[in-house]
């Protein structure tokens, strides 16, 4: 499809201050607060230009064009600016990780594969001026999908690989820990010691923990932590290390760029999510910021002191898998008590 884009006056610089506003793009270098520096992102014309959209958008994005309507104009609004400045800028849109949670609830093959050719067809015959028109129109619906092309796309999006487990790991831990009776800081530090043990220490999962064990405001446990459910309170840690997982598998592009010719964004509307990418990427010192004086030497020294005398844990699948069960268990005892 040959996709042209009319842009009238100021209407795209427009668009750009929308899109920085909403801060929905994220990359430390440039866009570490979701507020995009266009002066860095000039100079990577020569580079290809990657975005990872998390479940949410996608989800979103699959039900406007499904139904051509959302339930609210904002979502609309959110979609056609993530379309529309896609699309200007010849961004590369990659939502593999979104398929793999989904496969993570939906073990339908077919489902998920007919949600990938549901994406692609969209992306290929969905022309820009239909988001450029949801943003300066009153009606925001726009033109159903009418024929799903098949793309024969042979991708097993089911398997569950080494950072969703670890982060499922940590997450159930993290929930079993909350649940006790220990003051804040004991928490945050046997959380750390847990994590130093037993995983590979992930900046965006230690982060999450500070922000959470240091109270800090609207930063919540995993879902459903609380319920009667088990298997409630487990599906609340998945969900949650989904999100971790999103940021750690991004990341593993991200630390290589300067020797590749990619550059890769990562793109969603979660508070939580944008508030971990900021302060891990943006130098903040967050335990200071969240513990008194006291407390922030006794998390320090006792972070130094393990980072010193550490030995990186198997994490080997099998024994993530292992350690997985065993957490289950303990987090178990005292959530049925």
């Amino acid at each position: 499809m040959n996709d042209i884009i009319m842009f009238e006056d100021n209407e795209m610089d427009e668009i750009y201050e929308l899109v920085s506003d909403a801060e929905l793009f994220f990359h430390p270098q440039y866009a570490v607060d979701g507020r995009i520096n266009y002066g860095e992102l000039l100079k990577l014309n020569n580079k290809n230009k990657i975005v990872i959209f998390d479940r949410n958008i996608v989800s979103y994005l699959i039900e406007y064009t499904t139904n051509g309507i959302l339930r609210d104009n904002y979502s609309m609004i959110i979609i056609a600016l993530i379309m529309l400045y896609c699309n200007a800028n010849r961004f590369q849109i990659s939502v593999g990780f979104a398929l793999q949670e989904y496969s993570n609830t939906q073990k339908d093959k077919n489902k998920i594969e007919e949600e990938l050719n549901r994406f692609l067809t969209i992306t290929e015959y969905y022309p820009s001026m239909i988001w450029k028109n949801v943003l300066y129109s009153k009606d925001k619906t726009i033109s159903k999908i009418r024929e799903i092309h098949k793309y024969n796309r042979n991708v097993d999006f089911s398997y569950k690989g080494g950072h969703q487990l670890m982060h499922e790991c940590e997450m159930i831990a993290l929930a079993r820990i909350y649940k006790s009776n220990k003051s804040r800081m004991q928490k945050l530090i046997e959380f750390i010691e847990w994590n130093y043990e037993n995983t590979l220490i992930c900046q965006y999962t230690m982060v999450y923990a500070i922000l959470l064990f240091g109270e800090c405001e609207g930063v919540r446990p995993p879902k459903n932590i609380n319920s009667v459910d088990f298997n409630k309170i487990i599906n609340g840690c998945i969900n949650q290390a989904w999100d971790l997982t999103y940021l750690s598998n991004w990341s593993t592009f991200y630390w290589n760029e300067s020797e590749s010719n990619n550059v890769h964004f990562f793109v969603t509307n979660d508070k939580l999510l944008k508030l971990i990418f900021n302060v891990t990427h943006s130098g903040i010192d967050i335990v200071n910021e969240l513990f008194d004086k006291k407390e922030s030497k006794e998390i320090n020294n006792r972070m130094l002191e393990l980072r010193n005398n550490r030995v990186k844990p198997n994490v080997e699948i099998s024994v993530l898998e292992n350690l997985l069960n065993k957490e289950k268990e303990e987090l178990r005892k005292i959530s049925m008590k």
